[in-house]
């Protein structure tokens, strides 16, 4: 029986499903950062919110497209209708001599999608693309900018969007 902070029973409580508990030990880490998006106030925090500990890859995404579009590079500026290859492609790795190879979680391919059909999907080569053309930089400039204050200034490849840095939660 779920309450609110006023001990009132909770009126969401019939619309949430019943969840049958996890099958042996239940996870005990874990954090959550609850902002009130109309004023910025900090309504709750559990768990370690403030420490980089989440990898970045779907939160930089936003940021990817953000820079596409905003941007021509390389004689290149992207729209939400522009063709992207959702293909095994090599970029360069974070140092000499290594490759990075971007995948999608489900580790399959589409070929040709637009860059809207992209981001709906969470396909990471496509947007692997567009951040090597204009530049993790520039991407990163931008995040900071806006908030993303977890990513320091070292050097990172393109590797970012899938599994190197962290970032806090509270970002």
């Amino acid at each position: 029986d779920w309450r609110t902070a006023d001990g009132s029973p909770c009126a969401a409580q019939s619309a949430l499903e019943r969840i049958a508990p996890l099958a042996g030990d239940a996870p005990d880490t874990g954090a959550i950062v609850i902002v009130d998006v109309q004023t910025g106030a900090l309504l709750a925090m559990a768990g370690p919110g403030t420490r980089a500990s989440a990898q970045p890859g779907q939160t930089l995404a936003p940021f990817v497209v953000f820079e596409g579009f905003r941007e021509r590079q390389q004689n290149v500026q992207f729209t939400p209708a522009s063709m992207l290859l959702d293909i095994p492609r090599r970029f360069p790795g974070a140092s000499e001599g290594l490759i990075y190879q971007p995948a999608n979680a489900d580790g399959a391919y589409s070929g040709p999608v637009s860059l809207r059909e992209a981001v709906a999907r969470s396909l990471l080569p496509p947007l692997v693309q567009v951040a090597d053309n204009h530049g993790l930089t520039a991407i990163l400039r931008t995040a900071r900018r806006l908030g993303l204050n977890s990513l320091n200034d070292g050097l990172y490849s393109l590797s970012l969007l899938e599994r190197d840095g962290a970032i806090a939660p509270l970002d």
